[in-house]
């Protein structure tokens, strides 16, 4: 269980490679209540970061801000001040802001939850559907498109990536990503 609700999860092993795959109930998307420049204020970012004629939206069903940027390489070289975000951002308790651009390969994100003690988190699962809702509805990837590949973590030398399909009927994405095995354990009853 999750602040995402029950989602069915499972992993796998093939050849020595761990996959694992989880599955996220359709997100309940809104533009954010400021836009552009005001927003990039509040969020401590240059306003040519953002990308032109698009929405920041938010998923309300999870307080997650998406925003779309211009590049992956200004995406890169944001910098930022969470002090300043977890004082903007406080009294609404937003979890996760969703930096993203595209490139060849899909979309390139950031994820931050400064509220909830992750500056920058390497990935995070939690966002995806979001992040194709607002990629959608922004027109930055087809409205009948049923896969985009996500990276996240590269920009702070955790680089990670994961498949993103959904279907526009059943309104339910499926994440399958890579994963590490860290530790084994024995239990004995």
């Amino acid at each position: 269980e999750t602040k995402s609700g029950n989602l069915d999860m499972w992993s796998t092993i093939e050849a020595g490679t761990i996959t694992a795959t989880f599955t996220a109930p359709k997100p309940v998307m809104k533009s954010y209540r400021l836009q552009g420049e005001a927003f990039a204020k509040l969020l401590g970012i240059p306003s040519k970061a953002l990308r032109a004629h698009t929405t920041v939206m938010i998923n309300t069903s999870l307080n997650d801000i998406f925003i779309p940027i211009v590049s992956p390489k200004v995406l890169g070289d944001l910098v930022f001040d969470f002090a300043h975000i977890r004082e903007q951002f406080n009294q609404e308790g937003i979890v996760v802001f969703g930096l993203f651009a595209t490139d060849d390969d899909g979309l390139q994100v950031r994820g931050l939850a400064p509220l909830v003690g992750v500056d920058e988190d390497p990935f995070t699962g939690r966002i995806q559907a979001g992040l194709v809702e607002t990629a959608k509805s922004n027109g930055i990837i087809k409205k009948n498109q049923t896969e985009v590949r996500s990276r996240q973590g590269h920009f702070v030398g955790r680089p990670g990536e994961a498949n993103i399909t959904f279907g526009a009927e059943s309104g339910v994405t499926k994440v399958t990503g890579g994963g590490a095995h860290v530790f084994s354990t024995t239990m004995v009853f």
